[in-house]
């Protein structure tokens, strides 16, 4: 712990600390000068409530910014780069978080350009189950190699590379979710974009490799073939078939146990190995769809993909930006490492536990009026789950991020190297955990190939772990300001909170999750059973199919947020709805950037003045007509809201 206080000392040495504001009472100048700057009065808060909050809205500190949580983001980006240039890694212990943090930062700045090429190349060299059918030195023709997909399938999945013929991921058990087991199924590849295939990675990589009539042919097939694995697995889509089974029963679909043998690295599979197999009549189907090709050209196929997978990974960071690289390759890393640099931020953990607990307490009030009239033990359930909820601060601490990465090796100088064995370490961080009994504190249960995880500043909830976890970054304008009033925080924070909160009692996946973790499926049959609970459930999603459960949460999280914000503060104020606008104005495209508009058709708008129109006294506060509105789900039909909003 040692490179912990070495941190601290280099960063106060080189002037660099974070801004904590002077506590203020009442409200803040500043924030109500910044609500003024962005308002556009020419448009009615009563049709239009994002328009009227966010139609001047500019980005106050970082010019750059197309929004208040790209805003934020730039400014994590800017402090965190200060932090790394600060820190001398040679300075600290060889094994130590921050040394490979930066020796990770160093691969990057190397590397003006990366070239996707290299990644093959790195692979060849170092992963002895990888021999690339279209290689830098042998054209597609002439490889006397044997190819095997299966094997080049598993392979890839270690390095990241999912979703492709098969979904695999390790998911808590159904009866013990303190353990994890391997979970096999159906590609959920529609509306992925790390998946779709890049004609300029092809372009620009293979034609190097091949005659351009033969890339180009190539191409075309593998084009085919993507579409057609596509087509079968959207005729599965509602399949629902789920197997809990085991290793020894996998003798219908052999495939599959040569896949596990090679992605857990053993010839000895334990015939006794609990599995879940989701969609098994379309695991039976591919392997019969993929018998009409030849193993080279499938490998090819896997090939190319995986290329577009990397390519993919590269655009998360453009423009190119190495400190928005290392973050999102080491999250738990660079966050850890923030929390440190920013000692003055420990202040704020006890004001906003305390709006926490409100939160949860307003919440299990709501939940026992029971307004559905469900039975007795399902009301008990859902205020157990509230009860149980804890905040976590930081990703995580530096002690358990540490011990996280003691095993990862990264070199300044080899930057493809790199990226592929962090990738690999992620997986085998996990897998090497199946079908062992963790603790809930585990770092095998965050959701490191998710790029919300990664890239998220804001408050998210794993409901397994029973634990919403709160960065420090998140804490700066507009979405905090310390000493700030009540009105200001219940706004942002308080929204932020109470969203992850809901967001647990809306999903059909997480709803079943009990305090204790564990999975009770009848719940949500005796939910969908309630013809009033349907009826509240089913009215957004008629309104909102694609952006539902966002919808009902922030409608649910603002109206918690504000019913527990009066509690505190019995009067009202414009200042509440304002500040929730504030932190989800942005610039939606090049066009409106210029007048600093809002798009017409922006998620964030409809969000917005959806939640608020169910809050009656937002219709008092600024003076709109409020009508008699459908039940809000948990709470009833208690408040009035604006139907314009919903069409």
């Amino acid at each position: 712990m040692w490179s912990v206080w070495l941190i601290m000392l280099v960063l106060a040495v080189s002037g660099w600390a974070p801004q904590v504001l002077s506590s203020s009472q009442g409200k803040d100048d500043v924030q109500e000068r910044l609500f003024q700057l962005s308002k556009d009065e020419s448009i009615s808060p009563c049709d239009d409530f994002y328009g009227y909050a966010c139609g001047n809205w500019k980005p106050q500190m970082e010019k750059d910014a197309q929004g208040s949580l790209s805003q934020l983001d730039l400014a994590y980006n800017h402090k965190m780069g200060e932090i790394l240039n600060s820190v001398n890694g040679s300075n600290i212990g060889v094994n130590t978080l921050a040394h490979k943090i930066q020796q990770y930062y160093k691969s990057c700045l190397a590397i003006e350009a990366p070239e996707i090429v290299e990644y093959l190349k790195w692979l060849e060299l170092n992963e002895r189950h990888i021999h690339w059918p279209i290689s830098t030195n042998i054209s597609r023709h002439q490889s006397p190699l044997r190819h095997d997909w299966i094997q080049m399938l598993a392979t890839l999945r270690k390095y990241g590379l999912n979703d492709v013929i098969l979904n695999e991921k390790a998911v808590p058990k159904e009866r013990n979710r303190l353990v994890l087991n391997i979970q096999l199924g159906r590609p959920q590849m529609q509306e992925n974009q790390m998946h779709q295939l890049h004609y300029e990675v092809v372009q620009g990589i293979l034609k190097f490799f091949m005659p351009q009539s033969e890339y180009k042919n190539l191409w075309r097939d593998i084009q085919d073939l993507d579409y057609q694995l596509m087509e079968l697995a959207s005729r599965h889509e509602d399949d629902d078939e789920i197997m809990f089974t085991s290793v020894s029963s996998l003798n219908e679909v052999p495939w599959l146990q040569r896949y596990l043998s090679v992605l857990l690295d053993t010839n000895n599979l334990n015939p006794s190995m609990e599995l879940v197999i989701t969609n098994t009549a379309y695991l039976r189907k591919v392997m019969q769809f993929l018998q009409r090709y030849n193993e080279r050209f499938i490998c090819e196929y896997l090939q190319v993909k995986f290329l577009s997978y990397l390519h993919y990974k590269e655009l998360l960071s453009k423009p190119r930006n190495c400190v928005t690289n290392t973050r999102l390759l080491l999250p738990l890393a660079t966050q850890s490492l923030y929390d440190v640099a920013n000692p003055n931020l420990s202040k704020i953990p006890y004001e906003v536990n305390n709006i926490f607990e409100k939160l949860k307490t307003k919440l299990q009030e709501v939940l026992k009026r029971n307004i559905y009239d469900l039975e007795t033990n399902v009301i008990k359930f859902l205020t157990n789950k509230v009860r149980s909820l804890r905040l976590s601060w930081g990703y995580p601490k530096v002690n358990d991020a540490e011990k996280f990465y003691e095993n990862l090796s990264l070199a300044p100088n080899d930057y493809y190297g790199n990226r592929l064995k962090t990738f690999h370490h992620h997986f085998q961080f996990v897998h090497s955990s199946l079908n062992k009994r963790l603790q809930l504190e585990s770092l095998e249960f965050f959701p490191l190939e998710l790029e919300e995880t990664a890239k998220g500043l804001l408050p998210y909830i794993l409901p397994m772990r029973r634990r919403i976890y709160v960065s420090y970054a998140m804490f700066q304008p507009p979405f905090y300001r310390l000493g700030e009033s009540p009105i200001y925080t219940y706004g942002a924070v308080g929204f932020l909170l109470a969203r992850q909160m809901i967001w647990e009692l809306t999903n059909i996946a997480d709803i079943v999750v009990s305090a204790y973790g564990q999975v009770f499926p009848h719940i949500m049959d005796m939910l969908l059973d309630n013809n009033k609970f349907t009826m509240d459930y089913a009215h957004i999603a008629s309104h909102h199919a694609d952006v539902a459960q966002e919808m009902d949460s922030a409608i649910i999280g603002l109206k918690l947020a504000y019913q527990t914000f009066l509690q505190d503060t019995p009067d009202g104020d414009q200042s509440f709805f304002l500040n929730f606008a504030q932190i989800h104005c942005q610039i939606r495209n090049a066009s409106s950037a210029t007048q600093h508009r809002p798009s017409d058709d922006s998620l964030n708008r409809k969000l917005v003045n959806l939640a608020v129109t169910h809050i009656k006294d937002f219709s008092s506060a600024f003076g709109c007509k409020h009508h008699q509105h459908h039940g809000v789900l948990y709470w009833g039909a208690g408040d009035e809201a604006n139907d314009n909003f919903l069409q």
